[in-house]
């Protein structure tokens, strides 16, 4: 109950009581500048003025509060069937600097610093040298899985999806999976399997092949040189939805 309706009940009562009670006592005035929540807004749609602003509600990351995932965020994203609430444009993951920015969502950028750690350590035991930067390639990108005319929407029109071309070292070294991984020529096999294998054993290629399977073990998508002609020369990782429960990981 309102201060103004408490204060009309009791003179109400008093006047039942007493009748002469309203002589002695005034009775409050509305006031006639005071409108109510609803009348400003009605007001408001009466004149064309917009009287509130509709409001956007994104997520924070935590993995950018904290540092761990250099990046800003964007407004959100809605594009046809694509989209994303809360994006971030990141430059910077785990301490290692991404070539272009990526646009990224939280779970993602999140993801990639894991795997990066383990990328950092396999750098240092492999190639023994420090992980400086990732020459990165697509991120948010409204398209259809392998940019065909139909089918289902690429996880990159979500921001869940990130493509690396190749990765570039303290000691000026670059390795990329399009010179560093080769693919089996033909009859290879057949002729003498061990010194094709042999020829195409490198340390590039055991680091390569060695944080592709550790990116398995973090994402539910991994596409690489032998998985289709598409991505020769590309890491695809996301974390796409498989399966009727989600957990089921494809890794190629």
């Amino acid at each position: 109950m309102t201060f103004r309706l408490k204060i009309w009940c009791i003179y109400t009562l008093a006047l039942l009581i007493n009748p002469s009670f309203a002589q002695t006592v005034p009775v409050p005035k509305p006031n006639p500048n005071a409108l109510s929540i609803e009348a400003n807004e009605e007001a408001g749609a009466a004149t064309g003025q917009q009287v509130t602003e509709k409001r956007i509600y994104q997520s924070a990351c935590p993995a950018a509060l904290n540092g761990t995932v250099v990046a800003k965020l964007l407004p959100p994203i809605s594009e046809s069937q694509c989209g994303e609430r809360s994006p971030l444009e990141v430059t910077e993951i785990a301490g290692i600097k991404l070539t272009s920015k990526a646009t990224l969502n939280c779970r993602m950028a999140t993801t990639l610093a894991e795997w990066i750690e383990d990328a950092r350590a396999t750098a240092k035991n492999i190639l023994k040298s420090e992980l400086s930067s990732i020459v990165s390639s697509t991120s948010y990108q409204c398209r259809r899985r392998n940019n065909a005319a139909t089918g289902k929407i690429s996880e990159h029109g979500f921001a869940n999806a990130f493509d690396i071309i190749g990765f570039r070292f303290d000691n000026g070294n670059t390795v990329t999976l399009i010179d560093d991984w080769p693919l089996p020529e033909t009859g290879d096999n057949e002729e003498n399997p061990e010194a094709s294998q042999e020829r195409r054993s490198t340390p590039e290629l055991e680091f390569l092949k060695t944080v592709r399977d550790q990116a398995c073990e973090r994402f539910t998508t991994v596409l690489g040189p032998e998985s289709n002609p598409l991505h020769a020369d590309h890491f695809h990782f996301d974390l796409g939805c498989h399966g009727k429960t989600c957990t089921y990981r494809i890794c190629e």
